[in-house]
């Protein structure tokens, strides 16, 4: 392993700057983590940084495999506005009767 190896990078300090409940995804400035824990305002907790989350997502986009999906108002959807950030891809269908998403 490499001398300056410092650790894999897979979580993340997260400083609430509201309360954050456990599952959240939560943006870290330029990236995305899921918060690991209840984390209240003003506090530090832990966020994971990759692996497949089941996620709020906007009940009319029928999401397929493999698709890219943005960040807005809290859901994950397929439409980009210019502004929303990309958060991921999806990681198994989920049809417009389904309130989440992997």
């Amino acid at each position: 392993m490499a001398k300056n190896f410092v650790e894999e990078g897979k979580t993340v300090a997260i400083v609430a700057s509201a309360a954050i409940s456990s599952g959240d995804l939560v943006q870290v400035v330029m990236f995305f983590a899921v918060a690991l824990t209840d984390i209240p305002q003003g506090e530090t907790g832990d966020g994971i940084t990759e692996g497949v989350f089941m996620l709020p997502k906007l009940k009319t986009d029928d999401m397929k495999t493999g698709k890219k999906v943005y960040l807005k108002s809290g859901k994950v959807q397929l439409t980009n506005s210019g502004s929303d950030p990309l958060v991921g891809v999806v990681w198994a269908d989920a049809g417009t009767m389904q309130k989440k998403c992997r």
